[in-house]
């Protein structure tokens, strides 16, 4: 009996050490500051860092790059910048598996009018924009690496050449929608995908829009393409393009207000004229 109980305390142990060893903590700072308070669609773009304090993968002073992989723009109603930045790499290559997760602060006024039961809380909530994410250099910020992939995650830039809309019921589910990659793609420091390359989306889902906020939504999970090659790629990767989203990259600030204001009550409806709306992008991935 005590020996079964030695050996599965040994057991526990070493499950535990080696969870430990995979999960540690690195800490690092940007080299150059950076914000979230610019146009467009930040998904995909590189950032520099410093480590601050490393572990056995990688060493103190060491430089890593990182992808952002998910970015959310503040907004109104108090809705706050929110990015994911991952799939860092040392300057040989290495990658060093984790992900950080940093969010805009909230605005103290939309916390306050939340938790009151004031008639001018209510009328004033949807006139707050939420807070951006600015990182200055020597700023530690920090997060754990996780279990390593051997995969690479290759992000494509994309925007529709054809309209994608829900005003009239025009986009439907199993509908083929056309885009065009914005920029050259590479793997391996080789050009793997030519800028201007046409790529279909498969339309997933659509949510029609309604009250309480609601807005319409539709989703993409396959997509194919060419590589320079001319080899078809067939890809999954989830693209959810949201009323409310969508709304931050069409026309100016006090057009972006008005449109967010009339969202009150009744939620946002799709709708992307490509010759129009040139600044409505999206991010895809491509694991390799």
């Amino acid at each position: 009996m005590i020996k079964k109980l030695f050996l599965l305390t040994a057991i526990f142990l070493c499950i535990c050490n080696s969870v430990n060893a995979s999960d540690n903590l690195i800490k690092i700072t940007p080299i150059n500051d950076f914000s979230t308070n610019k146009k467009g669609n930040l998904e995909g773009k590189s950032i520099q860092f410093k480590v601050i304090e490393g572990d056995k993968s990688v060493a103190t002073d060491e430089i890593l790059t990182g992808k952002i992989l998910k970015y959310q723009q503040n907004g109104f109603s108090g809705l706050e910048a929110k990015i994911i930045i991952g799939d860092f790499k040392k300057n040989d290559g290495t990658k060093i598996p984790g992900e950080l997760y940093l969010a805009g602060n909230q605005h103290n006024v939309y916390d306050e009018y939340m938790n009151s039961n004031s008639d001018i809380g209510a009328i004033a909530i949807p006139f707050i924009r939420g807070g951006e994410i600015t990182v200055k250099s020597g700023e530690v910020l920090s997060f754990f690496t996780g279990t390593k992939s051997n995969k690479e995650k290759l992000s494509i830039d994309i925007a529709p050449i054809e309209l994608i809309s829900t005003c009239h019921d025009e986009t439907q589910i199993n509908d083929i929608i056309r885009f065009k990659v914005l920029n050259d793609v590479y793997y391996k420091d080789e050009l793997y995908i030519k800028k201007g390359t046409k790529l279909i989306g498969y339309v997933d889902y659509v949510q029609d829009n309604g009250w309480d906020y609601d807005s319409a939504q539709i989703q993409f999970k396959k997509f194919k393409t060419k590589d320079i090659k001319g080899n078809i790629i067939e890809f999954h990767s989830e693209l959810c393009i949201d009323g409310f989203e969508i709304l931050k990259y069409k026309g100016k600030r006090m057009a972006q207000f008005f449109n967010y204001i009339g969202i009150v009550g009744r939620g946002k409806e799709i709708e992307i004229i490509p010759k129009q709306d040139k600044n409505v992008t999206f991010t895809i991935w491509l694991d390799k």
